[in-house]
């Protein structure tokens, strides 16, 4: 058996492997960074739209009063704005 059969990597080209897959990986930081915002947002806009739609049911269960004016009616419960509207979330 020759000393030259063994098949194997040699240092070099492992070197080189492991660059080609740093840049790769540098290359795809930026764009899953900016995803990850853009899905932050996302999110950020559902939960304000679900907050306006439960004002608006609310508003129009109580004869469209504002909270406002719901809580000087009921001055004996202290509740806040989002014990209020917790059932219509």
């Amino acid at each position: 058996m020759k000393k030259h059969d063994c098949v194997g990597f040699t240092l070099i080209e492992l070197f080189v492997v492991i660059a080609i897959i740093a840049i790769l990986a540098a290359l795809l930081l930026p764009a899953l960074s900016r995803a990850t915002e853009q899905g932050r947002r996302v999110k950020c806009q559902s939960n304000l739209k679900q907050l306006s739609l439960a004002l608006l049911m609310y508003s129009g269960d109580y004869e469209d009063y504002p909270l406002e004016t719901a809580v000087q009616a009921q001055p004996d419960r202290t509740l806040f704005w989002n014990d209020r509207l917790i059932r219509y979330t």
